[in-house]
């Protein structure tokens, strides 16, 4: 039981260069091209997205269809592709794409499997690579609450983790913590890597026709290649603590 979930996950990390948002890009260019009103586009989708989910549903039991299901939905290695030859450090964008992979590459699928199955894995992993395609606010909306918990779940296990490295217990979330959490899900978990990784992190805000620089982290410190790096170590052990209490979950 549950070898197809690691045999997915295996291959999926190793076959880090297959990359399923190009072929989600290209399909909503070729969709665009041809269906020019939003609308119709949501409708096309969500019928894909529906059908796609029901065969889940109908063929979801079997190692097959769980290694099949592990491999689509797994996508951590978003994280290593795009920062595996780091010329620049951008220490916030980097961040920004590791943590997106960490909880919906990651985490989030493998926390719907637990719940519902693997259709649910197959749903939120459908919205997560069209929302990075191209803006759809209603799926957007829809993912974001999807996103809530498995954040939570990742933030558990990093706050674990500065307790360990720093010795250290208070983050300062500028009292937007809350509010993060059902708004931005994963920029409390931006906030907590600058902590761990003693740095800076700096978020720009625009509301009310206002626009100003939020600083979390510590200031103080340079941000270097090095830093960078050892967060993408930091998320692989958090993802092995993750598969681990997954499988542990799974098997009982």
């Amino acid at each position: 039981m549950g070898i197809g979930y690691t045999l997915g996950c295996l291959v999926s990390i190793m076959l880090w260069n297959f990359q399923r948002q190009k072929v989600f890009k290209l399909t909503d260019n070729y969709c665009c091209r041809f269906i020019r009103i939003k609308a119709a586009r949501y409708v096309v989708y969500l019928l894909i997205i529906l059908t796609a989910v029901g065969l889940t549903a109908k063929y979801g039991n079997g190692e097959i269809v769980n290694f099949i299901t592990a491999f689509l939905v797994i996508d951590i290695s978003t994280s290593e592709r795009e920062n595996i030859n780091i010329k620049d450090v951008k220490f916030h964008k980097t961040i920004s794409i590791v943590c997106k992979s960490l909880v919906c590459g990651f985490c989030a699928p493998l926390f719907y499997i637990l719940i519902f199955g693997n259709y649910f894995a197959v749903l939120y992993f459908m919205l997560y690579n069209l929302c990075c395609c191209s803006e759809y606010e209603i799926f957007e909306i829809v993912l974001n609450i999807l996103t809530i918990i498995p954040a939570f779940i990742v933030q558990v296990i990093l706050y674990l983790i500065y307790i360990f490295t720093s010795k250290k217990y208070t983050m300062d979330f500028k009292g937007d913590y809350i509010v993060n959490s059902l708004k931005k899900p994963l920029l409390n978990i931006e906030i907590m890597a600058a902590y761990i990784e003693a740095v800076g992190f700096y978020y720009h805000i625009y509301e009310n026709d206002t626009s100003y620089i939020k600083i979390y982290g510590e200031e103080k410190s340079k941000v270097e290649e090095i830093q960078v790096k050892h967060y993408l170590g930091v998320i692989y052990i958090a993802a092995f603590f993750m598969f681990l209490g997954f499988m542990s979950v799974y098997l009982i």
